[in-house]
This record gives C-alpha cells, structure tokens and sequence, in this order.
C-alpha cells in the first residue's frame, strides 16, 4: 500500500470515529455574510501576496502554501468553485501529512 493510500486509510477512520462521536454533521460552510467573505478575500490576497514572496526568496513553507489554500476556500461563493478550493486543500494537507512517520514506522 502506498504511503498516500495509508494516509487516506487513517482520515476515512478519523472521520468515520467523528461520526461516531458527533454523528453526521452538517453545517453550513460559511456564515452568509458578505463581510465574512469580503475578509477572506482579503485574507487571500495578503496569502498570494505572501506565497510569491516565499517563492521567490526560496523560504516557502507548507504554511504558506495551506493558508493561501484555506483562505481561497473561504473567499469563494460560488459552490462550485469553492468545492474545487477544497480539494486542493486537502491535497496540500495530504502531501504535507506525507513527512511525518506512520503510526508502526
């Protein structure tokens, strides 16, 4: 098994024992506001702005690279578009889960 398919195992169990715990849940993404969205498109833009500086200087961390995603999820409205955001994000976070050493390693 590879290692990408180990991490996916460990987050369909984590998921399935918060379900367990909290049963299905629901809620909505985001509150309606547009404040709240209109913050995020901020947000987004200083994490752009960011993520090209560490880029461009060599520095770039996972940080960079989450949060940029995280604040693209938040700052978009249309459904469709944001479901895409959060896919990349959960891609980031499994790439970034890569390093760490497995619970038997």
């Amino acid at each position: 098994m590879s290692k990408q398919t180990e991490i996916l195992c460990e987050i369909v169990e984590e998921r399935g024992r918060q379900d367990l715990i909290h049963n299905e849940q629901n809620w909505p993404i985001k509150p309606s506001s547009r404040d709240f969205t209109r913050k995020f498109k901020n947000e987004e833009h200083g994490a752009k702005t960011n993520y090209a500086l560490a880029e461009l200087s060599g520095s770039i961390t996972w940080y960079d690279i989450l949060w940029e995603e995280f604040c693209e999820v938040f700052a978009e409205d249309d459904p469709i578009k944001q479901r895409e955001e959060l896919v990349q994000l959960n891609a980031v976070s499994l790439a970034m889960d890569r390093r760490y050493p497995r619970k038997d390693e």
